[in-house]
């Protein structure tokens, strides 16, 4: 089939559920052309050439910084979040009038709630699915919660958050489908849709992860009591995990393990972190940022996710795609079917439980073992992009019919 994905952003390794998508679906056959919104960066020509090779077309649309300014001023007084409004762009809506009056697709696929405004303009001429990857609304009310924003912020954060929770609902609404790539996340937009008086079609198609680049590598030597922790110090949620296991799970684990050591691997640590790994007792280390996590990972004896609140959920299929003994707070855990995955990692919410699966792996390495095992299993079987993708064209294929009969 002749698909349109239009994205706000280039589809890249970096918005990789994107690429992996279109990637997946010319491996099949499908012709797919692509119109993406971009800043013209440097990586913005390097994700143009990848995409060329899958794709029909690729058409760029500029979105400058002064183009998003004028955007939010002029939707200040509407029922528009901020967040949305700054994505908006009459050049996109111009270059899909243009290339639907050219040509036709048997579907399109709109990627991400900051661009689902062109729904009216394509589902005049076909049915349209919008994948919303994530509830926005369910990820603005974790940022609400951080408590190190400016007063100004914390105030403009609120009002956006106020308008999005009626607006994501009242946007997905408009499509023939809405795709998102976790249950929790499904119910908590089926809920804003039911207060909002909305009727949407879901599905979950969950977020895949390269089994080949994230495997394990059994021949690199673990290192006894070493705990690892890939992430991003840049965002609260990683902020937040990184400071509660400093301050409340790692202090018991040293009394009783003392030599046990803790790798924070990812960019932009905080300087109270950078503090606590210059002493060289604290057994804390903090790589910064780093090109290539997986030998960090692979040399670990146990991998940890001590999420709180709702962060990025594609590390922890990283994690078991490589084989690794992971204990993880419920919020790092969104990603994954827990009726199916509960004998491939360790879950705890208290810092006592957290403490004592991690020393409890630590002496029992065969139990270690075993849960990095069945995480392996469980990543193949439930979260290969080449059976998402299929999935997802059989999602199409409804969605077509769906239409034609209801035409017909």
């Amino acid at each position: 089939m002749r698909i349109l994905f239009v994205a706000p952003y280039l589809p890249s390794p970096v918005r990789f559920r994107s690429l992996r998508i279109i990637q997946g679906l010319a491996n099949l056959g499908h012709r797919v052309t692509v119109v993406a919104l971009c800043n013209n960066r440097a990586s913005d020509h390097a994700a143009y050439q990848t995409l060329t090779e899958s794709c029909e077309a690729v058409h760029l649309v500029p979105l400058s910084r002064g183009g998003a300014i004028m955007q939010s001023a002029l939707h200040l007084a509407t029922n528009t979040p901020l967040w949305a409004a700054s994505h908006i762009s009459p050049s996109l809506n111009s270059t899909l009038t243009r290339l639907l009056s050219e040509r036709q697709f048997d579907i399109g696929h709109v990627e991400h709630l900051r661009i689902a405004y062109v729904a009216p303009i394509l589902r005049k001429h076909m049915p349209v699915v919008f994948d919303a990857v994530d509830c926005v609304t369910d990820q603005h009310q974790t940022r609400l919660e951080d408590a190190e924003r400016g007063t100004l912020d914390r105030m403009l954060s609120q009002k956006d958050f106020d308008k999005l929770r009626k607006y994501e609902p009242s946007t997905a609404a408009q499509f023939d489908k809405v795709l998102i790539s976790t249950e929790q996340g499904a119910s908590r937009l089926m809920e804003l849709a039911e207060s909002e008086g909305a009727t949407l079609s879901i599905d979950v198609v969950p977020n895949g992860v390269d089994l080949d680049y994230f495997r394990p590598q059994l021949g690199v030597p673990v290192l006894p009591g070493n705990i690892v922790f890939p992430g991003q110090m840049n965002n609260f949620a990683d902020r937040d995990a990184v400071n509660y296991f400093c301050k409340e799970i790692f202090p018991g684990i040293r009394n009783a393990y003392p030599l046990a050591t803790v790798t924070f691997v990812g960019g932009e640590p905080t300087p109270a972190l950078q503090a606590l790994a210059a002493d060289r007792n604290s057994g804390v280390e903090v790589t910064g940022r780093v090109v290539d996590a997986r030998p960090y990972l692979a040399r670990a004896a146990v991998a940890i996710c001590p999420m709180r609140v709702n962060g990025s959920r594609n590390r922890i299929l990283q994690i078991m795609a490589m084989g690794k003994a992971l204990v993880a707070g419920p919020p790092a855990c969104r990603a994954l079917d827990l009726d199916l995955a509960r004998e491939c990692l360790c879950m705890a919410d208290m810092p006592l439980s957290f403490a004592t699966q991690i020393i409890h792996l630590f002496n029992h390495p065969e139990e270690a073992a075993r849960l990095g095992k069945n995480a392996r299993t469980y990543v193949e079987e439930h979260h290969d992009w080449s059976r998402i993708v299929r999935r997802l064209g059989q999602i199409y294929d409804d969605v077509i019919a769906a239409r034609t009969y209801v035409a017909a």
